[in-house]
């Protein structure tokens, strides 16, 4: 959507939404009221959380659309979690200093180290 097709903002306040929702209560089948009155005031209450600065945007969103924490162990059966992950892996080797028994040709010095305190 481009930025002039943005739709208009309108208030209303809770004695006008009330209001509202009663005339569409009459002519609307009872199911088509439901979901309408359920549209009408969730926006009413995610427009009043930004208006009062009570909820940033990411919160709200994980609010409306739930946080990302599906992991494959808690949506999974328990065997068909395992079967996916696999085994786990070896540690990988090389990561680290080399200790002194890998320079078995060197010869040792032994170094001092001035103390700095007086």
């Amino acid at each position: 959507m481009n930025k002039s097709a943005a739709p208009q903002i309108i208030s209303l306040s809770a004695a006008e939404l009330e209001k509202l929702l009663g005339e569409l209560r009459s002519s609307l089948a009872p199911a088509t009221y439901q979901l309408v009155e359920g549209l009408l005031r969730t926006l009413q209450w995610v427009m009043a959380a930004l208006e009062q600065k009570t909820a940033s945007l990411g919160r709200l969103r994980r609010m409306i659309f739930g946080a990302k924490t599906e992991k494959a162990c808690k949506i999974l059966p328990a065997t068909i979690a395992a079967i996916l992950s696999g085994p786990p892996k070896p540690k990988a080797k090389g990561h680290g200093r080399n200790g002194a028994k890998d320079y078995p040709a060197a010869s040792g010095c032994r170094c001092l180290i001035p103390s700095t305190s007086r």
